[in-house]
């Protein structure tokens, strides 16, 4: 690969991550809401034990408040 390529495929990459951290918080979530809703539907189907359906229901939002928090800081914003 040449220094060319390397250096376009680098500049590529910052822009996707740059992009990323302008991602609002609300697209953010989205994947910790289906995770909430999947143990919701697993536990009224049987499928998820009601214990463990109980415990997942209280970390997840946790969790996921505690991830949204973190990258609502961007690293790149700081360096520029």
């Amino acid at each position: 690969m040449t220094l060319d390529k390397q250096v376009e495929l680098v500049n590529d990459t910052l822009h996707i991550i740059k992009e990323s951290c302008l991602m609002p918080n609300m697209l953010k979530a989205i994947p910790w809401a289906l995770a909430i809703v999947m143990v919701a539907i697993g536990g009224r189907a049987g499928i998820i034990d009601d214990a463990t359906g109980r415990t997942m229901f209280a970390v997840l939002p946790i969790l996921g408040a505690l991830s949204l928090r973190a990258a609502g800081k961007c690293r790149l914003e700081a360096s520029e």
